[in-house]
């Protein structure tokens, strides 16, 4: 009886502590193509991704060969992490038209580490091609 008490208890505490905040991290790497090309100086963000809000967690830009590495900590409960990347493949600039690509790709939950250090990075490599923005409103 007296373990049938202790499991419940343990179990109760378990289910407790998990609704509180805990310190989560997220982390990509890759490369980014643009036309089967090295996609340079593209910005990236990395979001924790609310019902009714985002937070940035981290930006990041492509070095010349179009590589990245990005991660992210933040006291959540559940961590929902999101890579947003702009950038103007395959766009024209011209004036106030314009407006450049958003690519939102959300990392897998395997990828998620608690505490504030990466375990394991998700390893990604990106090609755009000509589809169209896969991001809602950057306000949104």
């Amino acid at each position: 009886m007296r373990v049938l008490i202790f499991s419940f208890v343990l179990s109760s505490c378990y289910c407790f502590m998990s609704r509180f905040p805990r310190w989560q991290t997220a982390g990509a790497r890759g490369k980014l193509l643009c036309n089967n090309k090295p996609a340079a100086g593209v910005s990236m963000f990395l979001y924790q991704k609310g019902w009714f809000s985002k937070e940035e967690l981290a930006a990041a830009k492509t070095d010349t060969k179009g590589v990245f590495k990005i991660s992210g900590t933040i006291e959540e409960v559940v961590m929902n992490p999101q890579l947003r990347i702009v950038t103007w493949c395959n766009r024209k600039r011209d004036g106030f038209n314009s407006k450049m690509k958003e690519i939102c790709i959300y990392i897998p939950p395997k990828f998620i580490s608690n505490g504030k250090k990466v375990l394991e990075y998700w390893n990604v490599d990106i090609e755009i091609g000509t589809e169209a923005n896969l991001c809602s409103h950057p306000s949104a």
